[in-house]
């Protein structure tokens, strides 16, 4: 059975030699180190670590032989890439360096499946860096954060964006960014900061609200509608709350027709974007994972809710907060093998092309 994790991280050691070499970009970035140990600097005047499972593939290699992993996701680590709030000429360098280090990875290895950074600041220069990623690099999928440095996802000035990413026929990898370097957060997180005194795990409640807000503005504001060729993948934010995000949606929809027709003041407020149930456009545009061996709404999900064509894998390595038993907990759910084969790998495989 074909296995698939599509939500990894990594630091290519040709990305670290050149920040090395160079002594940083911007005055970032510089590389830290401590005996063994590795952290690159960071704008928020934070340091970030570097973990052996970043940079060391022979070790991830043997890793995912062990938890029956075939092909996985690479994404560049938290706050490495194209983050929001790194400064515009600085993250334009990084995207590159990580674009051009994944891609060989990728040329060398067919286990390993690139995901480009874009600069989030400025739509064209986002343009021309993932052509060059996808039309150049072979790079099968594209990262956002969720936002574009604190604008909404579904702003006006970035659709020329959606409509490349269309042409292009990859999907775009919705993966936050929590933390600007410990302990603090990421200040375009929602929440950012209730997160600030509430702990590191919490930050994680604020991946899940970044995906719920991501996908309501991007129906409602009509964005597929336009574009209907677009796919999102949902990396680290779970799933059992996409149905009822659905419901939530259509009820809002519907309430805002009936209220339209009930008040005189209501009449001239916006017209809805919209006319089909957002809870259509959630089941034809968007992937989740499976994060957490514990959810425990997973089997109904996929028995009872019919979501198996929807879901996917992850195991977030090399991050703590993730699990290397995905494979084996999905293999023991009551559900069909067809199922089980569809959400280890195969709804993942036609996703990024891979076989």
């Amino acid at each position: 059975m074909l296995a698939v994790d599509c939500d990894s991280h990594c630091i290519p050691k040709g990305m670290l030699s050149t920040l090395e070499s160079i002594g940083g970009l911007g005055g970032y970035y510089k590389v830290v180190r401590q005996g063994e140990e590795m952290a690159l600097t960071l704008p928020t005047g934070g340091v970030r670590p570097v973990f052996q499972g970043d940079y060391d593939f022979t070790l991830r290699s043997s890793i995912l032989k062990d938890a029956e992993i075939d092909f996985q996701l690479l994404l560049c680590e938290q706050g490495y890439g194209g983050c929001p709030y790194v400064p515009f000429n600085t993250n334009v360098k990084l995207c590159e360096l990580y674009n051009d280090a994944v891609s060989k990875i990728q040329k060398e290895s067919s286990n390993y499946i690139g995901c480009a950074e874009v600069p989030p600041q400025n739509p064209e220069a986002a343009i021309k860096e993932l052509k060059r990623a996808v039309n150049d690099l072979d790079l099968k999928a594209v990262r956002t954060y969720g936002n574009w440095a604190g604008k909404n996802i579904e702003a006006d000035e970035w659709w020329p964006f959606f409509e490349v990413v269309e042409e292009l026929g990859i999907p775009i990898v919705l993966h936050s960014n929590g933390y600007a370097g410990f302990p603090r957060p990421n200040p375009y997180l929602p929440l950012a900061d209730r997160w600030e005194y509430t702990g590191q795990t919490s930050v994680l409640v604020g991946l899940t609200v970044e995906a719920m807000a991501m996908i309501t503005g991007l129906i409602l504001k009509g964005v597929f509608k336009e574009f209907p060729g677009l796919k999102f993948v949902i990396l680290e934010s779970g799933v059992s709350w996409a149905p009822f995000l659905a419901h939530r949606l259509d009820h809002a929809l519907n309430w805002t027709k009936r209220a339209r027709t009930t008040s005189t003041f209501l009449r001239y407020a916006d017209q809805p974007r919209i006319s089909t149930p957002p809870s259509e456009y959630l089941k034809r545009h968007f992937w989740f994972t499976l994060d957490d061996v514990k959810e425990v709404e997973a089997e109904l999900l996929i028995r009872d809710l019919g979501m198996a064509e929807r879901l996917l894998i992850q195991t977030d390595y090399p991050h703590i907060e993730g699990s290397l038993d995905m494979v084996r907990w999905v293999q023991n759910m009551n559900v069909s093998e067809s199922d089980k084969e569809r959400v280890i790998g195969k709804n993942a495989a036609e996703l990024f092309k891979v076989n």
